[in-house]
């Protein structure tokens, strides 16, 4: 085994991910297509077919999800934590440690966030934000919202000295809530709810295309 610093083993762990993440993407385009193919197989009208095809779709893509759970994602963790041996260093055990090269800058900056915001630097804002994908970033300015959301958490240690871990949770979820994401908001940043949204558009584009080629 190798010994390495959490942090560091999460770049590791990103750069082994990236073709399988790459890989899945294809799998969600099989997916879409065969809910295509199966809709257009049915003699229904093409409403019937759109909803045919999204629903056939998300059954396709959740067993498909299932499969790579079991004979990719799981066997990648295993034998990557066989091989090396994480160190914590932003982590402050083994299972931290284990979730920040899962999941990488997010988990650390969140913690801090949490429980030392009277330390909290704009370079820690930067790099919280980049974890974030794209469309957060430029469909809906989360960097200006995030902002609001750090100095609301800062204004509240200053005035009570409590860190934002040491609130009840009602409590924090009131003091955040002007800054939050709606619904909307959260179904596109979701990678599934985006995922889903672009699915269903290429089925309707492509159904009612090829219903128009009779």
């Amino acid at each position: 085994m190798f010994g390495m610093l959490d942090y560091r083993a999460y770049k590791l762990f990103w750069l082994i991910g990236l073709p399988l993440r790459l890989l899945w993407r294809i799998v969600w385009v099989a997916c879409i297509a065969a809910g295509i193919l199966i809709a257009r197989y049915t003699e229904y009208p093409p409403l019937a077919q759109i909803v045919i095809g999204y629903l056939a779709m998300e059954g396709i893509a959740l067993v498909a999800s299932m499969i790579w759970l079991l004979l990719i994602t799981w066997p990648i963790d295993k034998i990557f934590f066989w091989l090396i041996d994480v160190v914590p260093s932003r982590g402050e055990n083994i299972d931290e440690a284990k979730e920040i090269v899962r999941r990488g800058p997010l988990i650390w900056l969140t913690k801090k966030l949490l429980n030392h915001i009277d330390d909290w630097s704009y370079d820690d804002t930067d790099e919280f934000v980049k974890q974030l994908n794209w469309r957060a970033r430029l469909l809906f300015k989360e960097r200006e919202k995030f902002e609001k959301r750090v100095a609301v958490l800062y204004q509240m240690y200053e005035d009570t000295g409590k860190q934002p871990s040491e609130l009840p949770q009602t409590e924090l979820d009131k003091l955040l809530k002007p800054h939050k994401a709606g619904w909307f908001e959260t179904a596109i940043v979701s990678p599934y709810g985006w995922n889903s949204i672009v699915g269903a558009a290429i089925i309707i584009v492509a159904i009612l295309y090829l219903s128009g080629q009779r």
